[in-house]
């Protein structure tokens, strides 16, 4: 069995399947910066685990009993905005991915894939990436993006006075990289891309990553591949 190293990162897993979350435990445990530390069988338990434990992140199912997923995401970022969660679900279709998207997760990712895969989802989502693969973004944007101002309304557009810096960040954010692994990317400081991302969010009039990419996407500013 492999040693924990000195800080792992501290998650909660809440699903309502107890054969599943023995699953994902036994992934967890062959990793060794990763470390369970609570599980939830319903939707109420998983509010409460995580305002208690406050956890690095969290991996939770959208179907659930008392509270499903998305209630319960609901609750806990009211409660604790800077909470990081991770959706583990069957349901890949639009509706699910815009009403996860909307809640405030930070990755959303498909039971069905490679459990290596959501080891390194944790590790992306715990250093201040985002999951949400570019494809399926582009195809909610009419949904998410229903009621928003448009740039015609507003007489300017925003994202065009980008600097060129600015929109190699913002292709980064699309790709889900961390502050670290875009500096490293780009060969600056992490601080400096911190500054780079309070210029971009104030540009394009957004609150988050996710919504900057939703909006590179919508304008044309990343490129899909």
């Amino acid at each position: 069995m492999q040693s924990k190293v000195k800080n792992p990162i501290r998650i909660i897993i809440a699903d309502d399947h107890p054969l599943f979350r023995e699953g994902i435990h036994r992934v967890i445990s062959l990793e060794d910066d990763i470390e369970l530390i609570g599980e939830a069988e319903d939707g109420e338990q998983v509010v409460s685990l995580a305002l208690s434990l406050r956890p690095d992140v969290i991996v939770l199912d959208l179907t659930m009993p008392k509270l499903n997923g998305l209630e319960a995401m609901q609750q806990i970022i009211a409660a604790w905005p800077e909470a990081k969660i991770v959706v583990l679900t069957f349901h890949s279709d639009e509706e699910y991915i815009v009403q996860v998207i909307r809640a405030g997760a930070k990755a959303y990712v498909v039971k069905d894939a490679d459990p290596a895969s959501l080891a390194e989802t944790i590790r992306l989502v715990h250093s201040g990436g985002s999951v949400f693969p570019p494809s399926v973004l582009a195809k909610v944007m009419d949904a998410t993006s229903a009621g928003r101002e448009t740039a015609a309304t507003k007489g300017t557009y925003p994202g065009a006075d980008l600097t060129q810096r600015e929109l190699e960040i913002l292709g980064c954010l699309a790709a889900g990289l961390s502050n670290k692994e875009i500096a490293a990317d780009l060969c600056i400081s992490e601080k400096t891309v911190k500054n780079h991302l309070s210029n971009l969010f104030r540009k394009l009039d957004v609150a988050d990553r996710t919504q900057a990419v939703l909006y590179g996407i919508k304008h044309k500013l990343i490129k899909l591949s």
